[in-house]
Order: C-alpha cells, then sequence, then structure tokens
C-alpha cells in the first residue's frame, strides 16, 4: 500500500450495543490509534461513532471529548434512517445536529455518513460547523441481497 501512496483516515466504531464495557473498550482503541498514528504520513486516525442512536449522550460525550482532545474529527452514521432522527427528537428532545453539536461530534474535520433523512435546516447547520457530509442516498444495506429485509 504504501508503495502506491494509499492513503486513508480510520476509525474503530464505538456503540454502546455491547454495554458499557465494550463501549469502553472502543473509546480505548479510537485514542491509541489516533495517537500511535499522529505522525504517520499515510494514514491518520479519528474518532468514531457508529450512529447517534446507537450512543447515549454520555458515550457520545466521550467521543466528543477525544476529538477535541486529539484535535481531529469524528466518524458518524448520521441520519441513515428516520430512527436516527426520531430518537434525537424522542429521547433527546432535540434534533440529530443539534445533539450531536451539544456533545462535542459536531466539528471541523468531522465526517459525517448518510444524511438522507436531515432537513435544510440541519444540513445547513452542518455545513457551517466544517463538518463533512458524505451522502450516500442509499444504505450499504440496500445492495446486500442476504440482508434479510421486514
Amino acid at each position: 500500500m504504501l508503495k502506491v501512496g494509499m492513503r486513508g483516515i480510520l476509525c474503530y466504531e464505538t456503540t454502546d450495543r455491547g454495554g458499557m464495557k465494550k463501549r469502553d473498550l472502543g473509546l480505548e482503541e479510537n485514542e491509541r490509534f489516533v495517537t500511535e498514528n499522529a505522525n504517520n504520513p499515510h494514514f491518520h486516525g479519528t474518532i468514531g461513532g457508529h450512529a447517534s442512536f446507537t450512543l447515549c449522550n454520555d458515550s457520545l460525550r466521550k467521543l466528543g471529548e477525544l476529538a477535541s482532545m486529539y484535535d481531529c474529527g469524528m466518524h458518524i452514521h448520521v441520519a441513515e434512517d428516520t430512527a436516527d432522527v426520531l430518537d434525537a427528537e424522542e429521547n433527546y428532545n432535540t434534533d440529530i445536529i443539534n445533539r450531536l453539536e451539544d456533545l462535542g461530534a459536531l466539528r471541523r474535520k468531522s465526517i459525517f455518513a448518510h444524511g438522507v433523512h436531515l432537513n435544510q435546516k440541519t444540513i445547513c447547520q452542518n455545513r457551517k460547523s466544517g463538518a463533512w457530509m458524505v451522502h450516500n442516498p442509499r444504505s450499504r444495506h440496500d445492495n446486500m441481497p442476504w440482508v434479510m429485509r421486514h
């Protein structure tokens, strides 16, 4: 890979789905990778989270703190499904982008994947932050025939 000049921004996907012990291991792995690759000319780390609906406020805050501490962005799936938007509204009484901003994830250098269910206001708010939106109009599962559909 180095001979052809391949470069990458990589992260470990942290989530609460396996409990707080596994979440903490994910936080540690993100920090390890970011610090160990700080001077790597080909690969840099960013702080990774799954989708916000799989992360409580404490977990998102810890991810945001790591991103701030190491002056890097966060990579997280945002509004890939309406469940992500509804979770922010129903469980946190805010929209998804405000929740990410309040917890330190909406920042310059962040990479938000999907954005399918964002509205114009949240898209503009994201743009003003300097975060990247990598728009994927279809979920990665749409092209996987082996994924069970309901």
